[in-house]
């Protein structure tokens, strides 16, 4: 059975005042270093699941060969199963 890789990133980061996923992790955002661990992996289905800071990350996945959800409502992260049917 193949397994597929799920970044939950549709969060406001309300606190940190800037998107988590941009966040830089050994000279690359955090979201792109999640990314090159499933591709390690060899999972097939990527999927990102961005939230209201969606076009300030969208630019940094270009390169990468995911599924982009768009979850506006960025309170709603819980329900992702929704938005993925």
């Amino acid at each position: 059975m193949p397994l597929a890789g799920v970044i939950l990133a549709a969060g406001r980061s309300a606190r940190m005042g800037t998107p988590k996923a941009l966040l830089d992790f050994r000279g690359a955002p955090f979201i792109v270093r999640i990314l090159e661990a499933f591709e390690a992996l060899d999972l097939k289905t990527r999927v990102v699941v961005l939230g209201p800071d969606a076009a300030r990350i969208r630019p940094v996945l270009a390169t990468h060969d995911c599924l982009i959800v768009e979850n506006p409502d960025g309170t709603f992260t819980q329900h992702i199963l929704a938005y993925y049917n």
